[in-house]
């Protein structure tokens, strides 16, 4: 129910992605500008609130903020219907992120809270595939909409999917919540455990870890297609395409999540975040010289295997190093540093790109992803495994 109510959650974020920017342009006569601001006020909003849902979520439970994050979103899906200028899109928007927050990040704990510990990985592994799901499948169901009835229906429909999505959790039992006073003190506990943004520790170097891992790949998504176009490869869809090999990345995660959650519970999350980043450092450097679209599609398969290894493993690492008080509060970190990597990625990426190329661009990816490996020692000494335990270890028989 909770995979059911996340994948019409990104069914619904998914599918602006493709009709909101024609919509800008089209129906208020909005710029460039215009469109970026529209495209990026929502994730803006949503890593602004993650901290304050988790926190929330710890407090009241999860079944009040997810079932008001659906409503919300559904308000703001609604206010585009009759929009006519840009700031009623812009304040559909910020109230689709405010949703968007409240609504993942007390389901993904709720996931957690229910699902025993041996078989957490392979249900983050489910629900990062709800969220795949979703992406890709949200821009064509509103264009198909869009070509048969217009913009006022998409947003109607996307309006149904999130209010579904919000009321599916008044179908579940709650797990009962785990009270501050019923969790040992711990080296992860937060400082700030009576705020209502709380950070739990041990949701840092894991969120720190993806922000490095996956920085490439925001710049690979931001700058890709014109870069595989400019060393030869036609810009559009279809085999041979360089549209086509982003289609590639999601199959490759969509096909990856379950086989990343079940290594997880079998060789824990650590080893499997470890072996997560190398496929994707190999990913940035081939992508920076590809030159045809075999080439491509190898580096494709490499980043899809890599992100569908990262999410989950980092997700259990974060649900297993916080009090379970805090657990909304951590993953609220740890979603939100998956904002901060794809824009910074895409900020930062921009950035070289006109100061040097999109190859330099996606190196850097490559080379930022590297460093990735030293907050990862740093968990798996804290965990008692890996290079960093077995270093301790001989420091301790010294």
């Amino acid at each position: 129910m909770l995979i059911g109510s996340s994948s019409l959650c990104f069914l619904t974020i998914g599918s602006h992605a493709a009709v909101l920017p024609r919509f800008v342009r089209d129906e208020i006569a909005g710029g460039a500008a215009s469109i970026g601001v529209v495209m990026g006020v929502t994730a803006a909003i949503a890593l602004l609130l993650r901290p304050f849902a988790g926190s929330l979520s710890d407090r009241i439970g999860r079944r009040t903020p997810a079932v008001v994050g659906g409503l919300v979103m559904a308000a703001g899906c609604a206010l585009l219907a009759p929009a006519g200028s840009l700031a009623t899109v812009i304040a559909g928007r910020v109230l689709l992120g405010a949703g968007e927050a409240v609504l993942t990040v007390a389901a993904m704990a709720w996931l957690i809270d229910a699902i025993p510990e041996q078989r957490r990985g392979r249900a983050l592994g489910a629900y990062g595939m709800s969220i795949w799901f979703g992406l890709a499948l949200g821009p064509q169901w509103s264009v198909a909409v869009l070509d048969e009835w217009g913009y006022p229906a998409v947003w109607e429909v996307g309006a149904a999917m999130v209010l579904i999505a919000g009321l599916m959790p008044l179908l579940l039992v709650e797990p009962r919540r785990v009270r501050p006073a019923e969790t040992p003190p711990g080296p992860s506990a937060s400082a700030g455990a009576g705020r209502w943004a709380s950070v739990p520790r041990g949701a840092l170097l894991p969120g720190l870890v993806f922000v490095l891992a996956a920085y490439g790949h925001a710049v690979l998504e931001s700058f890709g297609v014109l870069h595989l176009s400019g060393r030869g490869l036609s810009p559009g869809g279809g085999i041979g395409g360089a549209a086509s090999v982003f289609t590639v990345i999601a199959v490759a995660t969509f096909g990856g999540r379950m086989a990343g959650g079940w290594l997880c519970d079998r060789f824990g999350p650590w080893p499997v975040a470890a072996a997560a980043v190398l496929p994707l450092i190999g990913c940035y450097v081939i992508f920076a010289f590809a030159a045809s679209f075999a080439v491509a599609v190898v580096a494709a398969v490499l980043c899809g295997a890599g992100l569908a290894l990262l999410y989950p493993s980092l997700a259990m690492i974060v649900a297993d190093a916080v009090p379970a008080h805090q657990r909304g509060a951590g993953l609220g970190i740890y979603i939100g540093a998956m904002d901060v990597a794809f824009g910074a990625g895409a900020l930062i990426g921009g950035l070289v790109v006109a100061g040097a190329s999109s190859q330099v661009a996606l190196l850097s990816g490559a080379g930022v992803a590297l460093t990735a490996f030293l907050p990862l020692l740093v968990i798996g000494r804290r965990l008692g495994v890996g290079p960093g335990a077995r270093l301790a270890r001989a420091e301790a028989s010294e």
